[in-house]
């Protein structure tokens, strides 16, 4: 049984919680950093009198890593517990680990001798980021720095050789959990911009591959934590994920209008980006370069080594400027953005960040830039090099509409991504379904739309968006007024706007609850009894519910549409007398 000493603690512990209500802009949740601290001394404290009670001795240390480690840990988090010795002794271990259950304190214990340390904490050079931060709590101290100073060394000697892992490893995080910028619901952690990708960049300066991590980005961790916390706290669970339903409640305590916060929330993400790209280049100016570029081979090919277009060189694999003076030139951006997704790479984090010095279109563009544009929007790795670009926010330099749904997130349980992320990726699919890259699931049919219609269309089609539901008007004006700046092809305009301002139609009449002879009659009238609008809108209809990104929601919807289009399709050709 827990001493009543422990027993005081835990109270002390649980009356460290902060009473939280909403603030005003001037009292803002400023107490996260503090109370953390406070948490992680009195849960130290608790560890160091149950290893006192249940025998722990000297030849033995207890120390704790990861975000316990580095005193940032949640009042649900769990606490990653090590106990190190010569010989270890699983009584003890099994004794130790029943007491503290007992305390109902979240924990993981695992027991090593201090040469397997290392390996047996963790065997990957990507899950070893947060064990360079364990901390002695309990038992020899020595034994404790001497796990630590083992650690760091085995990181710092091994390190640029687990770069090629560690970016796999980082590529397979930011796949599953996807951008923090782009996310309606991200992960605080484990995001592309997240916590993780923070400690990322923290563990190249251990290593000495890089330096520091800016002041900054400490106050971006700060933001970070606090969010997770009053999420935490809000649900009593170790929640890291920002669910719609807390978004709100999040930023009423903030201060701030829930929109506002996860635009803060974008701008926090691209920040730690910016900062995990700056140490992979430092980190690959070492000797590591020749390593790093080889296990590239495996991602993505190569291409030819050298200048790809004027001012546009691939250099390591990645696209990257070639000239500074080619900044100059009106179409550079547009031109390293084609020739990125044409050699299907991406784009030199430090070339993307010089963009920001480029010359643009104006207001009217040229016939050449309108060409450029197109061939870029039709290739297939545009949702990758457009999001890139938006990190030094191109796009609004291009379509300043562009800057009103940047980041917007969406109060939808259909859609996963914001407005913006969910727009480029609607483009892309569209296109991968006119030709043919992608399998459809609605009735074959002929004459259909360009890919140039289609990319525009899948861009444009929520310009308009405000949050609120009435948004599909102002997006076929705002879409106008982009189509006349690229000099666009009336006829390809025309349909364009025609399936923007028709874009709802068919997911509205497939989803009613009742489809008759009457209502398939209505929907064929509402797009003119056109057969090519008919092929256009079934496929944006498609790309749409691909985009959205909620597989549950997709099947149903998209089996809804297809078997609307076909009955509209018949009554057509019925009327048309064929």
């Amino acid at each position: 049984m827990p001493s009543l000493q422990i027993k005081d603690l835990l109270a002390r512990r649980r009356e460290l919680v902060p009473v939280i209500a909403p603030l005003g802009p001037a009292r803002q949740f400023r107490f996260g950093q503090r109370y953390r601290r406070a948490l992680a001394n009195i849960t130290d404290q608790i560890l160091a009198h149950a290893w006192a009670q249940v025998g722990g001795g000297s030849d033995a240390a207890l120390v704790v890593t990861g975000d316990n480690a580095r005193r940032i840990a949640g009042l649900y988090s769990e606490v990653d517990l090590h106990v190190i010795s010569a010989t270890p002794d699983p009584g003890f271990t099994t004794q130790l680990q029943q007491f503290l259950q007992e305390t109902g304190i979240p924990f993981s214990l695992r027991a090593h001798r201090l040469e397997d340390f290392v390996p047996a904490v963790e065997p990957h050079a990507a899950g070893q980021v947060m064990l360079l931060e364990s901390r002695w709590v309990a038992g020899n101290v020595g034994l404790a720095h001497a796990a630590r100073q083992t650690m760091v060394t085995t990181w710092r000697e091994g390190v640029a050789e687990n770069l090629p892992h560690m970016r796999r490893a980082a590529h397979e995080r930011w796949e599953e959990y996807g951008d923090l910028s782009y996310q309606n619901e991200p992960h605080l952690r484990y995001c592309r911009g997240g916590l993780a990708d923070l400690w990322l960049a923290r563990s190249f300066a251990t290593g000495r591959l890089a330096q520091g991590i800016e002041n900054e980005l400490v106050e971006s961790e700060t933001a970070l934590l606090d969010i997770r916390d009053l999420l935490s706290l809000r649900t009593r669970t170790n929640q890291e994920r920002l669910v719609q339903n807390q978004q709100d409640y999040i930023a009423r305590t903030l201060g701030t209008a829930g929109g506002t916060l996860m635009q803060k929330l974008a701008a926090i993400a691209l920040g730690i980006e910016t900062e995990v790209s700056k140490s992979l280049d430092l980190a690959l100016s070492s000797s590591a370069r020749q390593l790093f570029t080889k296990a590239l081979q495996i991602v993505r090919p190569m291409g030819a080594v050298g200048e790809v277009d004027e001012g546009v060189a691939i250099k390591d694999g990645q696209i990257s400027l070639a000239k500074k003076k080619a900044l100059k030139d009106p179409t550079i951006t547009l031109r390293i953005a084609r020739a990125a997704v044409s050699v299907e790479t991406t784009i030199e984090a430090k070339t993307v960040a010089t963009l920001r010095e480029a010359s643009f279109p104006g207001e009217t563009w040229t016939s050449e830039q309108r060409d450029i544009f197109l061939d870029f929007i039709i290739r297939p790795g545009l949702t990758r090099i457009w999001a890139q670009l938006d990190r030094e926010n191109i796009p609004a330099k291009w379509f300043p509409q562009w800057q009103n749904i940047r980041f917007l997130p969406q109060k939808n349980a259909d859609h996963k991504f914001t407005v913006d992320l969910h727009s480029v990726t609607c483009a892309e699919i569209f296109v991968d379904l006119i030709s043919g890259r992608r399998p459809s699931q609605m009735p074959q049919r002929e004459n259909l739309p360009d890919k140039a219609v289609a990319a525009l269309t899948g861009l444009f089609h929520n310009i308009g968006k405000d949050g609120t539901n009435t948004y599909v008007q102002r997006s076929v004006d705002k879409a106008e007024t982009i189509l006349t700046a690229l000099g666009l092809d009336p006829i390809q305009k025309q349909l364009v706007l025609q399936l923007i301002a028709n874009q709802r139609i068919l997911p509205v009449f497939a989803l009613a609850k009742s489809l008759n002879p009457e209502k398939v009659a209505e929907a064929s009238r509402a797009i003119g009894d056109s057969p090519d609008l008919l092929t256009a809108l079934a496929l944006f209809a498609e790309a749409d519910a691909h985009a959205k990104g909620v597989e549950a929601a997709k099947a149903g919807r998209l089996r809804a549409i297809g078997d609307l289009v076909h009955m509209v399709a018949e009554l057509q050709t019925i009327g048309s007398g064929t």
